[in-house]
């Protein structure tokens, strides 16, 4: 894992949260927890495309909706 933060970070939760928004919302997931969900999936996956960041962080609160 790298030592220093993406500096396009928060541009990049900002567009991935607006595309899981509603189907966290779906599942009775917050904001918050969304939120926490996304960051850590950008901070896990930093070389990776958006759209596997999303099948990443769908399936992550999947789990999370499921408890």
């Amino acid at each position: 894992m790298l030592d220093k933060i993406d500096p396009n970070h928060g541009i990049i939760a900002e567009r991935l949260i607006r595309r899981l928004q509603v189907f966290g919302h779906g599942l009775g997931l917050d904001d918050e927890i969304i939120r926490d969900i996304v960051d850590r999936v950008i901070d896990d996956m930093t070389l990776t495309s958006d759209e596997d960041r999303v099948i990443e962080a769908r399936n992550w609160m999947l789990l999370a909706g499921s408890t």
